[in-house]
């Protein structure tokens, strides 16, 4: 997840494209493992970081 996290925040790459590489068969298996893990869902997890110009959530 620590991976996925660092392409939502600096990538240019698609939530179902890092899904993908990541050997999700969904985009919605990945998110729910996300939200899961890094306690918001990817897209929430990607604009939070580019809205706050942040590097970690909650900075």
């Amino acid at each position: 997840m620590m991976l996925a996290a660092d392409r939502l925040q600096h990538g240019d790459d698609t939530i179902a494209r890092i899904a993908g590489s990541l050997g999700y068969e969904s985009e919605h298996a990945f998110n729910t493992a996300f939200k899961r893990v890094m306690g918001m869902p990817p897209r929430r997890y990607a604009g939070r970081l580019r809205q706050n110009g942040s590097d970690a959530p909650g900075a």
